[in-house]
């Protein structure tokens, strides 16, 4: 099957887990982003170009069927693509997926995607911007991290870097 269509697939399925799924998933409010973890694993394997291409598609789409602020998670996904797409190397993409690196990738572009996101979303709201992201930000990124270790799991195995015991 055609890689565009594999992911295009793939990020269908994420947007209805991450519209249905997540809420039963979540810790006190918090989920994990199921579609910024997809958007971290484009940019490591495609590049940062398409990785922003999918984000702002996903964004729109996730925003129309949420009814969440139409263009803010288009924008949050797009910059997180383009400072995950730093971290892209063609020759060191299985090495990246299948260790650790994947999980702080992953939890850095989600601290920054969910600091972009706050500074506007709480924009004309009573909300505090400094609690808002301690609060919802912080912990958001970390249980997408932890969320991402299923990732590095599959990659791990997937690329024998893991030894059989």
């Amino acid at each position: 099957m055609n890689r565009k269509i594999k992911y295009i697939t793939v990020a269908i399925l994420l947007l209805i887990l991450q519209s249905t799924f997540a809420n039963f998933i979540t810790l006190q409010g918090i989920a994990p982003d199921f579609l910024l973890i997809f958007i971290v694993f484009i940019s490591l394997v495609e590049g940062r170009m398409n990785a922003m291409i999918y984000a702002f598609i996903l964004g729109i789409v996730f925003d129309l069927t949420t009814g969440g602020v139409l263009g803010l998670s288009s924008l949050s996904k797009v910059i997180a693509a383009f400072i995950a797409g730093s971290f892209f190397n063609p020759n060191k993409t299985q090495l990246t997926l299948g260790s650790y690196r994947f999980i702080l990738i992953v939890l850095l572009v989600s601290l920054m995607h969910n600091f972009i996101y706050y500074i506007v979303f709480v924009q004309g709201t009573e909300f505090n911007f400094w609690n808002t992201v301690l609060k919802f930000g912080i912990a958001t990124a970390f249980y997408t991290s932890v969320v991402s270790v299923f990732l590095v799991l599959y990659f791990s195995r997937k690329y024998n870097m893991v030894k059989n015991v």
